[in-house]
């Protein structure tokens, strides 16, 4: 379930190690992890074709959502739900991720996502970071851009790596998520991304050590990888709220 299911996402060694590690010890966890990864075929041959990329990344921001970087990603074989296209907004302070499949992904797709599912679902981001696709670029997307008072970056046309999380996630996401269809029907793709997602989020990121999740939410969520049992008997205490607030 750490690395073939679709909640691992077939993780790297680094990754799976780091994500065991939150859950289990034993002598030869690295070691083990690493040879669990080199006999995954589905790794093995992904990794043949995966191009080297010299990416960059910005200055770590002050909070969480204050800068964000978008990129899509397609088109894809059309999904049993119509989907061809991927935009993946990334937190460059949390490393957290979120994906949006969708049949295109026109100006008008990308303010909807950029408004209802960020803005009002998490908080004000003040800069955004993205390559110079037109549907970026669009007079939509900037006007919107401008209520929302957002400082929209767009990286070089010869050097998109600047945009290095939402590229590096891009990479990862292409290659879980692609290594999931080499045994499954294409046609359902989408419904991978959100389980990969979850394993994203929940994997010790190299740069901060702690997940993105924990970051996001300041506290780690209940994994099916916990094996402690839990006493039907047992009944959280009463909450109290204004106590729960002072201490987060």
């Amino acid at each position: 379930m750490g690395h073939d299911h679709s909640l691992g996402g077939h993780a790297g060694q680094h990754r799976l190690a780091d994500k065991t590690l939150l859950h289990f010890w034993w002598p030869r966890l690295r070691a083990d992890t690493r040879e669990w990864v080199a006999s995954c075929r589905e790794c093995q041959e992904r990794a043949k074709h995966l191009p080297t990329r010299n990416l960059q990344t910005v200055p770590v921001p002050p909070r969480l959502w204050h800068t964000l970087g978008i990129d899509v990603s397609g088109p894809f074989p059309t999904s049993r739900r119509g989907n061809r296209f991927v935009l993946i907004v990334t937190d460059h302070f949390s490393k957290n991720v979120e994906t949006f499949a969708r049949p295109e992904m026109t100006a008008t797709v990308v303010a909807q996502i950029l408004v209802d599912e960020i803005f009002c679902r998490y908080r004000p981001f003040e800069v955004l970071l993205s390559d110079r696709g037109t549907n970026f670029r669009s007079e939509l997307v900037s006007e919107v851009l401008r209520i929302l008072k957002v400082n929209h970056k767009l990286t070089s046309g010869y050097y998109p790596q600047c945009n290095g999380l939402t590229e590096h996630y891009n990479q990862t996401w292409e290659q879980g998520v692609g290594k999931q269809l080499k045994a499954k029907n294409s046609l359902y793709w989408d419904l991978y991304l959100q389980p990969f997602n979850f394993s994203y989020r929940t994997t010790p990121h190299a740069e901060t050590r702690l997940t993105p999740f924990q970051l996001t939410y300041e506290y780690e969520p209940t994994h099916l990888l916990r094996v402690e049992p839990v006493s039907p008997d047992a009944r959280s205490p009463p909450v109290a709220y204004n106590d729960y607030y002072s201490v987060i």
